[in-house]
């Protein structure tokens, strides 16, 4: 059964793809990750706390997760977006699925989604703010529902106020 999401960027953006994570909706800076090699080491970097990680390369998880590398005390991407995932995995130490391991920690993931666009997309834009939202919605929903969500994450609740008279420059 294949469960829709869809990752939206601040421009409006949607691109569209399976859930593989948890379920649920959020909000962070994309990031890239361009290794060819280590998924795992990713995952517990604290570089990428809070953000929403994206994987360029074309599979990730093809040899599970295992162990003995990586003790995953903590998980630090709070999402994750990748090209394809592998199903199975394929390594004698592996314990469990990619897949599995971002639904067991609660972490949010989207899959089919053509990651070398989205790079491209970074590479022009610079710093990238998106969400992810799993489930069936429109395009207007999820950009309805995008909307809310930048506002909240780039407002504050307390006021602001600048004290200017210090910052004078005399001439």
């Amino acid at each position: 059964m294949i469960n829709p999401a869809a990752l939206v960027l601040t421009d409006g953006s949607i691109f569209r793809g399976e859930s593989v994570g948890a379920e649920g909706e959020v909000v962070g800076e994309l990031v890239f990750y361009r290794s060819a090699t280590g998924y795992q080491e990713a995952l517990i970097d604290p570089a990428y706390a809070g953000k929403i990680v994206t994987f360029t390369t074309s599979h990730i998880g093809n040899t599970g997760i295992n162990d003995q590398d990586n003790r995953f005390a903590s998980i630090a991407p709070s999402a994750v977006v990748m090209r394809a995932h592998s199903l199975i995995p394929s390594h004698f130490r592996s314990r469990e699925s990619f897949s599995a391991l971002l639904r067991r920690r609660n972490i949010i993931a989207i899959s089919e989604i053509d990651t070398r666009e989205l790079s491209q997309r970074a590479l022009n834009a610079g710093t990238l703010s998106s969400c992810i939202i799993t489930g069936d919605y429109s395009d207007r929903e999820l950009q309805q529902k995008a909307v809310q969500y930048f506002a909240e994450r780039e407002s504050t609740h307390l006021p602001h106020s600048l004290n200017l008279i210090n910052h004078l420059v005399e001439a």
